[in-house]
């Protein structure tokens, strides 16, 4: 390597940051090396297997929009630069998207997506994760993610409701079909790292129109995560309507006496009228709930919330009595869709409920029996992904929010439930950031989550199902 290649190489890798030097490195293709540890000076000066240095180095500056470094140290330009990618490139494009998705992904979506993937990867292999980066070399070197499978990358982004990211890698696929038929063999690996037992390898530019092969399913990569089940693909020009004073009515039935009060105040200033009911019995439920599904007033409404705090059990909700058969979560739904109310139909449906359980209920795939409802439209294989429904069943446009803890949690002076102050908070900060109402969720999630990680004897499940077809502002 030239003296001013090498003074050159120096001069990038002083002005980049420790984050930028792992992104150069992950851009550049090299294996076998710790990111973490490698300094890159010593790793591009084994780089000798590049047809033109000069030009692998302003491809690397523009990948990491690194403007500056490129006009500074390389004497170019971004324009210069474009024109040049238009004929050939050496870094691949997968590799490229990645570090842009990584590049757009901030602390918060990097802890969700950490949550999201605690069953693929060690306990203490996540906690080492700094970036979205580090966890794609993982998940590389584990065989999970590859340029010819990102499923579980796609997944994590559509679990976070990152649809814009979900938007990239969907174009990188696109453009993979259309050229489906080429051979690439450098693509997925970039550029290699020259073997002693071959100095004469040499690395050929990628020709820009060339891709890899289209990535195929795999089933098997499946996320432990608060149950968040969709079922049609959301168009994000498709939003609910919700501009009607009120929007609607919220019920909102407390049979602890705990924080209805609040959520009272929260949904009055999401702009519903709200009825609040306390200390019902399992009966009484029942009645409030068929009164307030026969009100003419959904036929007007935009959207109908409900909020129900009470003990009950795995399936069931028993009001202020402490033992019983008890009210079937089931028949709630089934008072609010198309059939029974046809006010409300095509409307979303928003169903928060807050259980307190003298037992610990078992949760697997889905819940028992009792869930028949929605056994015919949902997959039981979390996160379940079926987009492209045309038809709209009776239970469509349902919101459906379960959290349960243990009911000795009441015993506790001046207890709240975790997930309603979470959930309270959130919906109030989505109404001024205007955000989706799953992406108001996801936040929900992470709280409870922390929570959870701060006090493993009294932790909250909690449960999210939902059948919008539309986005959803609760502003």
């Amino acid at each position: 390597m030239s003296g001013q290649l090498s003074q050159t190489i120096n001069q990038i890798a002083e002005s980049l940051s420790i984050t930028e030097r792992k992104t150069l490195l992950y851009l550049s293709g090299v294996e076998d090396v710790d990111f973490g540890t490698a300094d890159i000076r010593d790793v591009l000066s084994c780089v000798t297997n590049v047809e033109d240095m000069d030009m692998f180095l302003m491809e690397l500056m523009f990948r990491m929009r690194r403007f500056d470094i490129l006009k500074k140290i390389l004497r170019s330009s971004r324009t210069e630069v474009e024109e040049i990618l238009k004929t050939v490139q050496f870094v691949s494009d997968y590799r490229a998207l990645m570090a842009d998705i990584s590049d757009n992904i901030g602390t918060e979506d990097l802890r969700s997506i950490v949550f999201l993937l605690h069953s693929s990867m060690s306990r203490e292999r996540l906690d080492g994760m700094q970036s979205f980066l580090d966890i794609v070399t993982e998940l590389e070197k584990q065989g999970e993610v590859s340029s010819e499978s990102m499923d579980l990358m796609e997944q994590c982004l559509r679990g976070i409701h990152r649809m814009d990211l979900v938007k990239k890698i969907n174009q990188y696929k696109k453009k993979v079909v259309e050229t489906q038929g080429t051979s690439v063999s450098n693509h997925t690996s970039g550029v290699q790292l020259l073997k002693k037992s071959k100095p004469e390898s040499i690395i050929t530019p990628v020709v820009c129109n060339e891709k890899a092969e289209l990535p195929r399913l795999h089933k098997k990569n499946k996320m432990a995560v608060t149950k968040t089940e969709r079922i049609y693909y959301q168009n994000s020009v498709d939003v609910y309507r919700m501009q009607t004073q009120p929007r609607g009515v919220c019920l909102i039935i407390d049979c602890v006496g705990n924080d209805g009060d609040r959520l009272e105040q929260t949904f009055k200033c999401l702009h519903f009228d709200v009825i609040l009911r306390k200390l019902l019995s399992g009966t009484d439920c029942l009645s409030t709930l068929r009164e307030v599904a026969q009100l003419s007033h959904h036929h007007s409404a935009e959207a109908f919330a409900c909020c129900i705090i009470s003990r009950g059990s795995e399936s069931h909700l028993l009001g202020t009595e402490p033992r019983g058969p008890g009210l079937n979560l089931d028949a709630v739904r089934h008072l609010f869709d198309s059939n029974a109310c046809p006010g409300l139909a095509g409307k979303p449906k928003l169903f928060f409920v807050q259980s307190y359980s003298a037992f610990e209920p078992e949760r697997s795939s889905g819940y028992s029996g009792s869930y028949s409802y929605w056994d015919e439209y949902l997959e039981t294989d979390a996160p379940a992904l079926a987009y492209g429904e045309t038809s709209i069943p009776t239970s469509a446009d349902v919101f459906w929010s379960h959290c349960w803890t243990r009911e000795t949690a009441l015993t506790e002076q001046n207890h709240q439930s975790v997930y309603l102050q979470a959930l309270q908070s959130s919906l109030l900060n989505g109404q001024r950031r205007k955000r989706n109402l799953l992406d108001v969720h996801m936040e929900v999630n992470q709280k409870i989550f922390e929570h959870n990680e701060r006090n493993p004897a009294g932790t909250f499940g909690i449960d999210l199902r939902h059948t919008l077809r539309k986005m959803l502002f609760l502003s």
